[in-house]
């Protein structure tokens, strides 16, 4: 089961049904390149800690780089070139990034409701 950190940026950040967010999770988790596997193991070590204040500066500094809208776009690319994520998946996963990107290409504040 993804852990709470996914669940939150999948469903309510992003919007993206359940299912695709289960899929984007599995694809992660059977990934072999790096930068997948790095973002993988931060989202991990970021909910080993249950409450905000709890957590490490350097994790949360390392969850706001990867979760950057170029950081995601790239991890999606990187999936389907890997052939763990279906192109067709990923290019619903960053149609959904891009929907909650401003002018600039930065996340707009604010969030979606589940």
């Amino acid at each position: 089961m993804p852990p709470p950190f996914w669940q939150f940026l999948t469903r309510r950040w992003l919007g993206v049904s359940p299912d695709l967010a289960q899929t984007w999770w599995g694809a992660l988790t059977r990934s072999r390149w790096s930068e997948a596997r790095t973002f993988y193991q931060a989202v991990l070590r970021y909910d080993a800690h249950p409450a905000p204040a709890q957590r490490p500066s350097e994790d949360k500094l390392a969850m706001s780089g990867l979760v950057e809208p170029q950081a995601l776009m790239q991890l999606v690319e990187d999936l389907v070139a890997e052939h763990v994520l279906l192109r067709r998946e990923g290019s619903m996963i960053q149609e959904a990034i891009l929907t909650r990107l401003d002018a600039t290409g930065a996340w707009r504040e604010e969030r979606r409701s589940m």
